[in-house]
C-alpha cells in the first residue's frame, strides 16, 4: 500500500499501469489477511463481562477511551488495555483509513463545512489548531501505516496517559493492579508540548463565502488559554451575552448559547434583526477563542453586516459600563449548579477529570469554577477592552446562494 500511495500521490507523474498492478496485489493480500482477523474481539469480550459504552473520542488536545464495567471486572480492563497499549498491530489500518476518508468526504458535502474549515484555518494562523481534528484530505491520502505506528509509539506510553476509575472501587486495589499491568510497560520519552503557539494577530481579518448553508455572521477574537486569569471573566461575559447553553461543571465553565442572553434579548426579541444570536468562550490548552454568531432576519432585509454593527455597539457599551450585578450572579449560580449536577454522571466525571489531569491537573476543575465565582464587573470591562479590538478579530460573513 505504501508503494501505491507513493506512486499515486507523491509522484507528479505516477505510472497508472503500475498503480493498477500494485492495487491488485494489495487487494489480494487484504482479502487473505481477513482470515487472521477476529472482528470486534475486544468489544465482544467486554460485553460478555458486563461492559457497556465502549467508545473513543479525539479532540484537538487529547484522545480518550471509555468503557463502563462491573467493579469486579477492573482487572480484566487493565489486562486488555495494557496489552492494547504495548502490543497494538493495526491489522485493519488501510480499511479504517478509508472509513476516515469517507467521513471527511461526508463532512465536505455538508453545506458550509468547507467555509467553516477555512475560517478556522485563517483564525489560527500558526498553531496546530489551524486544522480540524480529522485533518486535511491530502494528509489522509498520504498517511502510511508506518506513520501511525510512529505516532502510537510516541504518544501511547504510560507517562503520557491517565487512567480514571469512577465508581465502587478501592484506591489501593486500583493502584496495585495498575502497577501489575501497566508497570512493566517501558516509560517513553517525555512528550514535548507544541512548539508553535498562536502569535499576536496585529491586523483585522475578514472572510466572505457563499453556498447552500444559511446566511450567517461570525466574529472571533483570540483569548488566552485555560487557567489564565482572564479566562473566567471572558467565560462569565459569554454567559451574560449568550446565556442558555455552554458547558459547565466538570468540563469547565465556558458560557455561551442563546436563550436569555443579552444578544438574544436585544437582536432577536426587541429589534427583531436576527433569527438567532449567541456568544461562546472556549479556553483551550494552548489558546482561547471568543465567538459571536448570528443569523440575520432576511425577511426584513437585514444583512450580516447589520448584525456586526449591532454587536460592536454592544461591545462598546460593555467596555464603558460593564454589566449588571444580577447578570453576573445569574451566571455564577448557573456555573455552580452545573458543577454540582455533573457529580452524578460517572462517565462524564471520569472523562473530564482525565482531560484535566493530562493538562493542568485535576484540581484545575475546582480552581476554574472558583475563579468564576470571583469575577467582578471591573474584570469584565477590563477583558472587553483588552481583547475585543479589530486587530484581534476575524469576521466571517456567509451568504446563502447555491453550491458548496
Amino acid at each position: 500500500m505504501d508503494q501505491i500511495y507513493r506512486e499515486k500521490y507523491w509522484k507528479p507523474d505516477g505510472d497508472p499501469a503500475k498503480i493498477v498492478e500494485l492495487q491488485k496485489k494489495a487487494d489480494e493480500l487484504t482479502a487473505a489477511e481477513k482470515a487472521f482477523i477476529v472482528k470486534d474481539d475486544l468489544w465482544e469480550l467486554y460485553m460478555k463481562n458486563g461492559g457497556t459504552g465502549l467508545n473513543a473520542s479525539t479532540s484537538q488536545e487529547s484522545t480518550g477511551y471509555y468503557v463502563t464495567l462491573p467493579s469486579n471486572k477492573v482487572e480484566l480492563q487493565m489486562l486488555l488495555e495494557a496489552d492494547r497499549m504495548r502490543n497494538a498491530y493495526f491489522r485493519e489500518f488501510y480499511s479504517e483509513k478509508d472509513v476516515v476518508m469517507e467521513e471527511r468526504r461526508l463532512s465536505e458535502n455538508s453545506p458550509g463545512y468547507l467555509f467553516r474549515e477555512q475560517v478556522g484555518a485563517a483564525f489560527y494562523a500558526a498553531s496546530p489548531y489551524h486544522w480540524d481534528v480529522i485533518g486535511w484530505m491530502d494528509d489522509l491520502k498520504k498517511m502510511t501505516k508506518a506513520d501511525m505506528i510512529e505516532f502510537h509509539n510516541r504518544y501511547y506510553i504510560p507517562n503520557n496517559a491517565v487512567a480514571i476509575y469512577v465508581g465502587d472501587v478501592k484506591p489501593d486495589h486500583i493502584f496495585a493492579l495498575a502497577e501489575e499491568y501497566f508497570g512493566p510497560i517501558p516509560r517513553g520519552p517525555d512528550v514535548e508540548p507544541i512548539r508553535t503557539s498562536e502569535p499576536p494577530q496585529y491586523a483585522e481579518k475578514r472572510m466572505y463565502g457563499e453556498g447552500a448553508a444559511p446566511t450567517s455572521l461570525q466574529m472571533m477574537f483570540h483569548t488566552p488559554p485555560a487557567g489564565h486569569p482572564d479566562a473566567a471573566p471572558l467565560t462569565v461575559l459569554a454567559g451574560i451575552l449568550g446565556a442558555g447553553g455552554g458547558r459547565g461543571g466538570f468540563g469547565g465553565p465556558r458560557g455561551g448559547g442563546g436563550g436569555t442572553g443579552r444578544l438574544e434579548k436585544i437582536l432577536v426579541r426587541e429589534k427583531q434583526l436576527a433569527v438567532s444570536a449567541a456568544a461562546f468562550h472556549r479556553p483551550q490548552w494552548y489558546v482561547g477563542a471568543f465567538q459571536f454568531s448570528g443569523s440575520p432576519r432576511l425577511d426584513k432585509g437585514v444583512k450580516p453586516e447589520d448584525l456586526e454593527r449591532e454587536i460592536w455597539a454592544e461591545i462598546e457599551n460593555i467596555k464603558t459600563d460593564g454589566v449588571t450585578g444580577d447578570e453576573i450572579q445569574k451566571i455564577k449560580n448557573r456555573s455552580e449548579a452545573n458543577f454540582v449536577r455533573s457529580l452524578s454522571f460517572s462517565a462524564g466525571l471520569a472523562s473530564a477529570v482525565g482531560r484535566a489531569e493530562l493538562h493542568r491537573g485535576w484540581r484545575s476543575i475546582l480552581a476554574d469554577n472558583e475563579a468564576v465565582q470571583n469575577v467582578t464587573n471591573d474584570d469584565i470591562k477590563r477583558v472587553a477592552v483588552k481583547y475585543f479590538v479589530k486587530d484581534n478579530s476575524l469576521t466571517a460573513v456567509y451568504t446563502r446562494t447555491t453550491g458548496r
